[in-house]
């Protein structure tokens, strides 16, 4: 059973401190109007664990998906008609593709990928951005300490 306020492990106290009621030790009790003794229920709070926030893997068509498309049809020696023919798309669209204008859904990305063993579609690795302490941002703590002065 930790304090509220310090975070100490101590016997709990019930007090109502700044209109809040907490659960917290003798010395912090004094902060506020103590009402009485916590019992082991109002005082045990199942803690919950920090979990760490596992990078989140998402996918993407590949930059670079029409240069690799022209390249495996000029690769094979197929013009647009016949490749287009070959992955059953519009000669229009593969143009398309080819040149940027459009972008591939993944779904249409990975169908091109078993059908010609390109790699098309890329993972991207999305980093947790850590947050720091705003030292300008008080705390309980701050204002305890304050009101000590």
């Amino acid at each position: 059973m930790n304090c509220d306020m310090c975070g100490k492990e101590a016997e709990m106290y019930k007090s109502i401190i700044e209109g809040t009621e907490l659960t917290v030790c003798i010395n912090c009790s004094k902060y506020g109007k103590l009402i009485g003794k916590a019992t082991p229920a109002e005082a045990f709070r199942e803690k919950i664990p920090v979990l760490e926030r596992q990078p989140e893997m998402a996918e993407t068509v590949a930059s670079n998906f029409g240069e690799l498309l022209k390249r495996k049809r000029e690769g094979l020696g197929l013009k647009q008609k016949e490749f287009a023919k070959k992955i059953a798309e519009k000669e229009s669209t593969l143009h398309k593709l080819e040149t940027g204008t459009i972008k591939p859904t993944l779904e249409r990305a990975r169908k091109l990928e078993k059908m010609l063993g390109l790699k098309l579609v890329e993972e991207l690795k999305e980093e947790p951005v850590e947050q720091k302490k705003d030292s300008s941002v008080m705390t309980l703590g701050d204002v305890v300490k304050i009101k000590k002065r």
